[in-house]
């Protein structure tokens, strides 16, 4: 499991977007991300290892409670997490 950002999508021109958007990166930051999505990608490719990646926006902040009941989640074992 890993935890991506949205700067992997670079400047972005409208919202909402999804996953089809290009992933063009303008910083350091969203460059690293998304180069280490790219090795999750080739990891499951070459090597079977699974993987996924969360790309999350806008998890802190008030009424944002994305972290703490993902955290809830896995330390319950539950096998799905709904976030509304």
């Amino acid at each position: 499991m890993y935890a991506s950002s949205a700067p992997v999508y670079g400047a972005l021109e409208s919202v909402p977007i999804d996953e089809l958007n290009p992933k063009q990166p303008t910083s350091p930051y969203g460059l690293e991300k998304h180069t280490t999505d790219e090795y999750c990608r080739l990891y499951h490719e070459f090597y079977g290892v699974e993987t996924i990646a969360l790309r999350k926006f806008y998890v802190y902040g008030s009424r944002h409670r994305t972290i703490s009941n993902f955290c809830v989640s896995i330390l319950s074992d539950r096998k799905s997490l709904s976030i509304g």
